[in-house]
């Protein structure tokens, strides 16, 4: 089943903007995981909105937005409880991928990509705790970032895995990603950017087409950096293997008591994620 876009349909939610501003006369959509006060975040599923009350409290990042200028026009579908990076969710159907017709469109932050493809808003908040939205940004060809852990206020928003979640956003345009960016991220001062290095082990795993794509996009000179030698951290499978488990940990701690108590019927993947995650003991998380 395909979505006809991204938005959630059965809970419209419109704010208009309560200031001035950087993004005066921008609309944006928030990921179904974004708590707005009086609706429920219902985090992709059906059961979770039926058993939750409404929010009392609206996430700072969108009151943010609203204060500088930004009309918010409504949620977005996620994956279920945001445990895939497909973007299609068994109970509410996939959204559409305006880059790739017929292709998914890549999740969790499924529905934010996809509205930001199709150009229905200027941008869109997402979450990633796994690759949520550089996936989907991926997909549907437009920027997407995930900023470092724990830069980006993430109070009033559900988690999947506390340790690796971060709040992030799509835009079609780099000038309207840095406008969204210097609104959400703390002021700073680093140092200046002077050259960049490829990860070896990235560009083997990626296959010889993409790599060489990469070094013609980014050679020597590229945004006035210099191209120095690759960087290599070992096998990535390494990094994976830990934070595949230590991921699924978390997420059962924050999930497992609900799916316990409601018996949850969960689509292919998730179904088999959430399964594994309720096996993982403290020590092996450890």
């Amino acid at each position: 089943m395909t979505l006809e876009n991204g938005f959630l349909d059965f809970d419209p939610v419109q704010l208009a903007p309560t200031g001035r501003g950087p993004l005066d006369g921008l609309r944006f959509a928030v990921k179904d995981v974004y708590d707005i006060a009086g609706t429920v975040t219902g985090i992709g599923h059906p059961l979770y909105r039926q058993t939750h009350s409404p929010a009392e409290h609206t996430s700072p990042l969108v009151d943010t937005l609203l204060a500088a200028g930004a009309e918010l026009v409504g949620k977005t579908h996620t994956d279920e409880l945001t445990y895939s990076l497909a973007g299609q969710n068994a109970h509410y159907g996939t959204p559409p991928n305006p880059a790739v017709p017929d292709g998914i469109p890549g999740g969790s932050s499924s529905g934010s990509a996809s509205v930001v493809a199709a150009g229905l808003v200027d941008f869109a908040l997402g979450s990633d705790t796994g690759g949520s939205v550089r996936v989907p940004a991926s997909y549907c060809g437009i920027y997407g970032l995930r900023p470092t852990h724990g830069l980006v206020d993430d109070r009033h928003t559900a988690h999947l895995a506390k340790s690796f979640d971060t709040l992030g956003w799509f835009a079609r345009d780099a000038a309207t990603m840095a406008a969204v960016g210097r609104l959400l991220l703390p002021a700073a001062s680093a140092p200046a950017l002077t050259g960049i290095r490829w990860l070896s082990e990235a560009l083997d795993m990626a296959g010889a087409e993409p790599a060489e794509q990469l070094r013609a996009l980014t050679g020597d000179g590229f945004a006035g950096l210099t191209l120095e030698q690759e960087a290599s951290v070992g096998p990535l499978d390494a990094f994976f293997e830990a934070f595949r488990p230590a991921q699924a940990f978390e997420a059962w701690q924050y999930f497992g008591d609900w799916i316990t108590t409601h018996n949850p019927q969960f689509g292919p993947g998730v179904r088999e994620r959430f399964a594994a995650a309720a096996a993982i003991t403290p020590a092996r998380a450890a």
